[in-house]
């Protein structure tokens, strides 16, 4: 669109009620038509650079394409050597894949978000949720949970504290169901991990443990068993019980 037709077309997007979070069939979105517009013309007006790109809603189709979540198939062939023992942390890609997989396995539940939708204002939770969070304060990955009016926060690397990061993300995406969510937080005496790259494993074992009727997030796992078992059920397409030990 040429600037003169934008700015009888949409100038409402501009007024001061019109820029905040609106709720519309049950899902809070980001009015952004008026910031996507904006961007367009830049990119029209400075050809040399990339960025620029329109802004997707949290949970939407475009959301899921912009980041660039894989399907098994392409996993195998792109991300296997991430999972490898002797490499680092899981990278979002991976982490993006097993929420997407745990989404379609229990339908009932919100959260399991895409990791960059966190970062976008307004998406929320209506009802019982899960979800894997990336601390950028901390480099790390852990899961909360909301049920029966309780955040609980499965963290393999225990933490009174939680950070800056993960305080904002509970706050937005928690605080429609209970007022003050940071109040209602509850940390478990989950298994921990012993290294420093194993936490992405450990959050979709907790994740699992808490979507599941009879699960149990304080289980004790079979650590030198888990990466290749979320290989296994990459693969596969389906996410499944970790393997564990008794507990002592």
């Amino acid at each position: 669109m040429t600037p003169d037709f934008w700015r009888h077309h949409n100038t409402n997007h501009l007024s001061p009620e019109d820029i905040s979070i609106q709720m519309s069939s049950g899902q809070r979105s980001v009015q952004n038509n008026g910031i996507n517009k904006t961007q367009k013309l830049l990119q029209n007006q400075f050809e040399g650079f990339n960025g620029l790109q329109p802004i997707p809603t949290p949970g939407s189709p475009e959301l899921k394409t912009t980041l660039n979540v894989m399907a098994p198939d392409s996993w195998r062939q792109h991300d296997t050597n991430n999972l490898t023992p002797e490499n680092l942390m899981l990278s979002d890609d991976i982490i993006n894949q097993a929420q997407e997989l745990l989404q379609n396995q229990f339908e009932d539940f919100d959260g399991l978000q895409p990791v960059a939708a966190l970062l976008i204002p307004g998406y929320v939770v209506l009802r019982k949720a899960v979800q894997i969070h990336y601390d950028q304060d901390r480099k790390h990955w852990l899961t909360t949970c909301f049920r029966n009016g309780k955040i609980l926060v499965a963290d393999s690397i225990n933490t009174i504290n939680l950070s800056p990061t993960i305080c904002e993300e509970i706050n937005n995406i928690y605080g429609v169901m209970v007022e003050d969510p940071l109040k209602h937080v509850q940390f478990l005496n989950v298994d921990q991990q012993l290294n420093n790259y194993d936490c992405g494993v450990f959050a979709v074992a907790f994740a699992y443990e808490f979507l599941t009727e009879d699960g149990d997030p304080t289980a004790v796992y079979d650590h030198g068993m888990m990466r290749n078992h979320l290989i296994c059920c990459l693969q596969n397409g389906r996410i499944t019980r970790f393997p564990k030990k008794d507990k002592m």
